[in-house]
């Protein structure tokens, strides 16, 4: 508290994932938050009055803006290269600054009343803009304003018609703004199609691509997706709205609508029949607490499709931490968001079936950890997977030869394979000494334990610790109590440890003990600590939190060196 400007501070630190704004702060300026490449949460109190020139350029991360209403002044390029799907602006701006809120990816946007202008390429290169609300207030828009916005066809216009002609339009670059169709205050939507689904449902076509469907009770299933009655117009549809009353979603009914990004289903549909979105450019899933059965392979092959959330009360169906969806007691892994990029995924040892395409098209996925009670592998349940290398197999080779395979899993059959003969927290992958009364043991799921009484042993380099032909395997260190110290280098090149838990008893750690641990976010470092040797968290990149004890006094030199 007391900062009341910012500008140049966090330019480039690019594992910032969140940042807490002091109350006190009034101007955010001069690329403030530049090229912070993981900011993903930022929330802007009131108080603040300047948001200016490119303070958040290039966090290609952040994807949701609330701008508060004491903003008076956005500088050029403010949000530029940002990955904004959602925009909300105040009504105490009065112009969009130039490149304001170009290169993001927003879909639709909503300019206040009060806006007289929108300068040179505010929203340029934003190729996902479908629709935009001007208000009555403009009376420019200048050029490159929308320039390469090819998705643009609407325009909502708060005004009638003889006021949108007064507004002077600089026609460089804005082509995809002249050809789009411009709606007046007080229009309604144009039909352009509707008509019968079966006997108790209708459905009607917008102008802007909704679509939306009517009535009560079942949804009539299709055979294939040439079948629904709108067919014609499947690469039309970028929305679609079901109406409350309605109790299915039919096999089919959305298959192939290739533009469709969004749908609402309301907590009267309990199921979803086959194929019921195949194919479509879903990029969010919600599953209520009111859908009882999911049919085949409903969300397969949705390229952009990047969460899948349900509802903690459903009692049928669930997602882990990173968004795959199994049924309730996750016994059947049903599907992988493609556009989560996931690299690497361990499968539950609950698991016995992977059901067809459940990670299609997860082309960023490397490594795979499959248990040993694994079943069934449905067919192309890994189809179009050209990325993966290796699969950690919870098993031996002949539990593996037992799995039905089915067809289309060519990279799995093809990757390398590492039979680990138990489940992964069973595995014992090493274990010794490493102090006169310390051990470490390491478990196939990748924690390491340090156990027993005492210090640990220093080290000259990571390639002298007793573990470090496993070092790679390593996610999760705990240091037990009993342990008094950590050694020179003990924990170090740790690529992949995350998870990191010290006991109080310890009250030294070591020179170099964590270098090099790349992936390494946050540390507890223990009550009792009285010592940290030098170099100790050199080069942990992802380090954003560190909480120290009381006992620390003073800092050695290059503690946190290269933590950018």
């Amino acid at each position: 508290e007391g900062i009341t400007e910012l500008m140049g501070t966090f330019q480039g630190c690019v594992s910032l994932p969140s940042v807490e704004l002091p109350k006190s702060l009034e101007v955010i300026d001069m690329a403030a938050f530049a090229y912070c490449d993981n900011l993903a949460d930022i929330e802007f109190h009131e108080g603040i009055t300047t948001i200016g020139y490119e303070a958040f350029f290039g966090c290609q991360m952040l994807t949701e803006v609330i701008i508060p209403d004491s903003v008076t002044t956005l500088g050029e390029g403010a949000f530029s290269s940002t990955g904004l799907r959602s925009l909300t602006l105040n009504d105490k701006l009065t112009s969009i600054p130039r490149s304001a809120f170009s290169y993001t990816d927003l879909t639709s946007v909503v300019i206040p009343e009060g806006v007289t202008i929108l300068e040179y390429g505010a929203f340029a290169n934003s190729y996902d803009l479908v629709s935009i609300s001007l208000p009555s207030t403009l009376a420019k828009i200048e050029g490159f304003v929308f320039n390469e916005c090819k998705s643009l066809a609407h325009i909502y216009f708060n005004g009638d018609e003889v006021m949108w002609k007064v507004v002077v339009i600089d026609n460089y670059c804005n082509q995809y703004l002249n050809n789009a169709v411009v709606h007046y205050a007080g229009e309604t939507e144009a039909i352009i199609a509707s008509g019968n689904l079966g006997d108790n449902l209708t459905w009607e076509l917008a102008d802007e691509g909704k679509l939306t469907l009517k009535g009560s009770g079942a949804m009539a299933d299709l055979p294939t997706a040439a079948d629904n009655p709108w067919v014609t117009y499947n690469e039309f549809i970028t929305e679609a709205a079901i109406a409350d009353g309605i109790t299915s979603i039919g096999s089919n009914i959305l298959a192939e609508c290739v533009n469709l990004t969004t749908v609402s289903i309301p907590s009267s549909v309990t199921s979803i029949g086959d194929f019921a979105f195949r194919n479509t450019g879903l990029t969010s899933i919600e599953i209520s607490a009111a859908i009882t059965s999911i049919g085949d392979r409903a969300f397969t092959l949705c390229e952009g499709l990047e969460t899948i959330t349900v509802d903690p009360a459903n009692l049928y169906y669930t997602t882990d931490a990173q968004g795959v969806l199994y049924n309730k007691d996750m016994t059947n892994l049903i599907l992988c968001p493609a556009a989560a990029e996931l690299t690497e995924y361990v499968v539950p040892n609950t698991v016995t079936v992977i059901e067809q395409l459940a990670f299609a098209d997860c082309t960023a996925l490397t490594t795979i950890t499959i248990p040993a009670g694994i079943t069934d592998i449905e067919t192309g349940a890994f189809n179009d997977c050209y990325g993966l290398q290796t699969v950690y197999f919870v098993g031996n080779q002949l539990q593996w030869e037992a799995i039905t395979l089915g067809t289309g899993n060519v990279y799995p059959q093809n990757a390398d394979k590492v039979y680990m003969g138990g489940t992964l927290d069973q595995l014992i992958v090493g274990s010794g000494s490493c102090g006169e009364a310390v051990t470490w043991e390491l478990r196939g799921d990748g924690t390491l334990t340090i156990a027993g009484t005492g210090d640990m042993d220093n080290y000259l380099s990571a390639y002298d610790v007793p573990w470090a032909d496993e070092r790679d395997r390593v996610r999760t260190v705990i240091v037990k109590d009993g342990v008094t110290s950590i050694g020179d280098y003990a924990l170090s090149s740790l690529l992949n440890l995350k998870t990191l838990s010290i006991a109080d008893s310890v009250s030294h750690i070591g020179a170099d003990a964590f270098c090099w641990d790349s992936a390494l976010e946050s540390v507890q470092l223990p009550g009792n600590l009285k010592s940290i040797g030098s170099r100790a968290f050199y080069w942990c990149k992802a380090l954003t939190r560190v909480d120290f004890s009381e006992g620390i006094t003073v800092l050695p030199e290059r503690i946190f060196d290269q933590c950018y």
